[in-house]
């Protein structure tokens, strides 16, 4: 039999009766109840959430801002057709006395507006010119939306500036918690991203490194002391420690520019070494950054990238493997950097796939590699595309075109290539879509959705997309005809051409 314990009497104290001197009743700790504190993940995950919010909040007040440019402009077309009708009413001699009144108001109006806003710069005609192409779609049937955003009208701007602030330091305490007290790689390779940023700023403008230290307090004192490029290199490197490929990769391509970027092409020749040679990357070989300067130094990229290879990481494979590949007079080493290539497209890598239907299909004599029959350059031309890489689909998109490489001419097929290609992004396939669509020779014609192609090409900044803007405000295709806005266009983003 269980024997049972006899129930220790426990005294009653009332809630408002004090303890006898001399007595002690144990407190149980409720720390053992409480929510433990946030991990590196969850700390990581509180900062994105805070940079979503300031996203968000800035994309509703461009959208306000973009309206509010939109309707000014729209004014000031209805001021200069008011303008041109009292000019007609005051020839014809009929309400002359109510012509002028209304000129000179307008006139009032206009020196009220210039005096306060200044000349107009260059840089706010393109930001006109961009509102007015992304507003031309909203334009076609109704009036512009207003935007609600958060009661903006009814918060000044310095409020707005404070809650900007505040969500942006929301979102850093996090991410500081999340890199410096649970080393967490992403967070580390964010606030190296962050630390890059600023390198650009004080590249950019004539502030110093030395303003920004205030920012840093909660930061430790090694990163503190560095400048914002030297902090980048460091960020990163400890990011790649802590098992993020990615912090190899962005330190390796950083080291490889070099700051200032020298101006070369990513695919420069690498020098002819031994790639398992290479010594490993140590916090002593970083670069500091002073000056807000870095050499380029190809050699500690490269061991840089090999170690994000060694993580598994096919951006480095591909990255890599195109720069070996491209040296001269060295066999082995191309072979090897074809061999990443490979490894990089078993992993799905769509620039990689790419790169190899190409070289396939034009052979390469020195690695004894013939070129490839069309049937296999389809194939892998296909994969490329499929994977959604913007070149393969455009070079799809013309091959359909055209009937050529393996493929069978196919105008509907080509058409959708270079929509996808543009909707990732590729500006010579919006431009090409385009012009299929606006001229209807082997798919239905559509004028309406070639300017908004022609639309998304500028926007992406090909001149040939401006330029095809123009000639649709001029003639009125595919969107109400403004010779105002062709002329703008070609005088800001064509400089007049």
């Amino acid at each position: 039999p269980i024997e049972t314990c006899a129930a220790v009497p426990v005294p009653c104290i009332a809630l408002n009766q004090r303890l006898p001197r001399g007595d002690t009743y144990p407190l149980r700790s409720f720390s053992a109840f409480s929510a433990p504190p946030p991990s590196g993940d969850e700390c990581y995950a509180n900062a994105l959430h805070a940079l979503e919010m300031a996203r968000n909040l800035e994309a509703r007040r461009e959208e306000q801002r973009a309206a509010e440019q939109y309707e000014s402009m729209i004014k000031a077309r209805e001021r200069e057709e008011q303008r041109a009708k009292a000019r007609t009413q005051k020839r014809n001699g009929s309400g002359a006395s109510v012509a002028a009144a209304t000129s000179q108001r307008l006139a009032d109006l206009d020196a009220k507006q210039s005096e306060s806003s200044g000349m107009q710069s260059r840089a706010a005609g393109v930001a006109v010119i961009k509102t007015i192409t992304k507003q031309t779609r909203k334009e076609r049937d109704t009036q512009i939306a207003k935007t609600n955003t958060l009661a903006d009208s009814d918060v000044n701007q310095s409020t707005k500036a404070d809650i900007d602030q505040n969500i942006m330091d929301e979102a850093q305490k996090w991410l500081r918690i999340a890199a410096f007290q649970h080393t967490h790689p992403k967070a580390l390779v964010r606030l190296g991203n962050d630390a890059l940023e600023e390198a650009k700023n004080i590249l950019h403008s004539s502030s110093s490194a030395d303003a920004s230290d205030q920012k840093h307090g909660d930061m430790p004192s090694e990163l503190i002391d560095l400048t914002p490029l030297g902090r980048a290199c460091r960020l990163y490197y400890l990011a790649g420690e802590a098992g993020s490929a990615e912090g190899f990769f962005n330190l390796g391509h950083l080291l490889w520019m070099g700051f200032p970027a020298d101006g070369e092409d990513e695919s420069a020749v690498l020098e002819t070494f031994d790639l398992d040679s290479l010594k490993d990357v140590g916090v002593k070989n970083l670069p500091k950054g002073e000056c807000n300067v870095i050499d380029a130094d190809r050699t500690t990229a490269t061991s840089c990238f090999k170690k994000a290879v060694d993580m598994g990481d096919a951006d480095a494979m591909y990255f890599l493997g195109v720069n070996l590949l491209s040296t001269d007079d060295a066999p082995d080493q191309r072979q090897r950097g074809l061999h990443l290539i490979d490894q990089a497209a078993s992993s799905g890598h769509a620039g990689a796939l790419h790169y190899l239907a190409l070289f396939h299909l034009n052979g390469d004599s020195s690695l004894n590699v013939s070129p490839c029959p069309p049937e296999e350059f389809v194939l892998r031309l296909n994969l490329a595309a499929d994977a959604g890489d913007s070149d393969a689909l455009f070079l799809r998109g013309h091959c359909y075109y055209s009937g050529d490489d393996g493929y069978i001419q196919d105008y509907i097929a080509a058409l959708e290539d270079f929509v996808m290609a543009a909707n990732v992004g590729n500006a010579d396939s919006a431009i090409s879509a385009g012009a299929m669509l606006y001229q209807g020779d082997v798919v239905p014609q559509d004028r309406q959705r070639a300017f908004e192609l022609y639309q998304e090409a500028a926007e992406l900044g090909s001149e040939d997309g401006w330029r095809n803007l123009v000639s649709c405000y001029m003639l009125g295709h595919g969107v109400p005809k403004s010779e105002e806005t062709a002329k703008h266009i070609a005088e800001t983003m064509l400089k007049g051409g």
